[in-house]
């Protein structure tokens, strides 16, 4: 009788001792979670989604991810089907509704695989960066404009000099590798952005 009591007490301080081990681990994982960042966005990249439409069979994805407090952000973007882009923003603008570019995100690039083209760049959004409507605001103030759906990534080619591909932006989760992976490409891309010329940042292109 008492060895069965002991082996029960025995049994209920492991099940304890287990659950509070995988309740520490969960509280670890989202803790490190929002340590690595805050809130963050996604926007499928398509050319039905231009105004007016294209026939581009191209598609491609980007994520921005802004850090806990909305002061930093950082961005990536992946496209397949492209051999040359002329160039990718984000403008201020609804669904369905062309608007001003308010970040550059990468001027002209070209694949490196001419049989399977894909083009990708990563970089960090700064306040200095922003323009158009944004221009002189804060990081903040481009995370609201994302937030509240008023938000697009277009990205731009020769043949559609206002954007072959593009994706309203929208909360979502976004791939921590991504960025960790990109932070090489970040300086390049950042020279990229600072390098585009003044016709990138008129109304639609």
């Amino acid at each position: 009788m008492k060895s069965s009591k002991l082996a029960t007490i025995c049994l209920t301080a492991i099940t304890i001792s287990l659950a509070l081990f995988g309740f520490s681990i969960s509280a670890s994982n989202q803790a490190q979670a929002q340590a690595q960042g805050g809130e963050g966005f996604k926007a499928d990249l398509t050319g039905k989604d231009e105004v007016p439409p294209t026939e581009s069979n191209a598609t491609g994805t980007a994520e921005i991810l802004f850090n806990n407090d909305s002061s930093q952000a950082s961005y990536f973007v992946n496209t397949t089907g492209f051999e040359k882009i002329t160039g990718a923003h984000i403008h201020n603008g609804t669904q369905g509704v062309n608007g001003d570019v308010v970040v550059a995100l990468s001027k002209e690039k070209s694949s490196k695989n001419k049989d399977n083209p894909a083009i990708w760049f990563a970089g960090n959004i700064q306040s200095s960066d922003l323009q158009g409507p944004l221009k002189g605001k804060e990081i903040s103030d481009l995370a609201n404009l994302i937030n509240n759906g008023s938000a697009y990534v277009n990205v731009h080619t020769a043949d559609n000099p206002n954007g072959a591909i593009r994706g309203q932006l929208s909360a979502g989760e976004v791939q921590m590798d991504h960025f960790s992976k990109s932070s090489g490409e970040s300086d390049k891309a950042s020279s990229d952005k600072a390098s585009s010329d003044k016709a990138s940042s008129d109304k639609g292109y």
